[in-house]
């Protein structure tokens, strides 16, 4: 897989703003705006032994977040569209991991055979072209990219919990989603000049 950081313009801003209200209820509040990235998937990069994010995991960014995946061209079986497990049955999963290895890593890739007794938990999502998919990644076991046999598109945007660590508290307000990515005016400008790097980060 590859990460893509996007440049920032008004109509990224827009919607950027138009999915942290839409999510305010979930969060508790003004959502914090952690990461957002195109992430580009190949088939011959996910067709061997499975690692990294194609194991079953949960974040541990925050003690409740959202990522927002927006399809760029459609994501079903044929190229690794995302499997998931509902958060009250991610819970018991992951305390009866605790209480078995005494880890609290909510991160932790897990292997497959530990979860074949869940299987009838799985949920697979097919998304269109242009389909939004919301998904609580730290509440939820998750995985992707697998049995991929044609390239996937994704943008990808995560969003924390108002009191999430890269937060401002202070005199914080809708122009301040994301402290570590965005400046703080950024919405006032007429000419945003404030870019990202374009060139792609290798992921897992």
């Amino acid at each position: 897989m590859w990460y893509f950081k996007p440049e920032i313009d008004k109509q990224l801003v827009f919607l950027l703003n138009e999915l942290a209200k839409e999510l305010s209820g979930y969060l508790d509040g003004l959502p914090v705006l952690r990461s957002v990235y195109f992430w580009k998937s190949f088939p011959n990069q996910t067709n061997s032994k499975y690692n990294g994010s194609q194991l079953f995991h949960m974040d541990n960014n925050d003690w409740r977040q959202i990522r927002v995946f927006y399809a760029i061209n459609d994501v079903n079986s044929e190229n690794g569209s995302p499997e998931f497990i509902l958060s009250k049955k991610s819970e018991e999963i992951y305390a009866s991991f605790k209480k078995k290895d005494h880890s609290n890593l909510r991160n932790l890739k897990r292997e497959d055979k530990l979860f074949e007794e869940y299987k009838k938990f799985f949920t697979r999502k097919s998304l269109n072209s242009g389909k939004l998919l919301y998904l609580d990644t730290g509440n939820c076991y998750h995985r992707g990219s697998r049995n991929m046999t044609r390239e996937r598109n994704v943008f990808v945007a995560q969003f924390m919990t108002p009191f999430h660590i890269h937060t401002k508290l202070i005199n914080r307000s809708q122009d301040y989603l994301m402290p570590e990515f965005i400046r703080k005016d950024f919405l006032s400008r007429h000419v945003f000049k404030y870019y990202y790097n374009s060139k792609p980060q290798k992921g897992y």
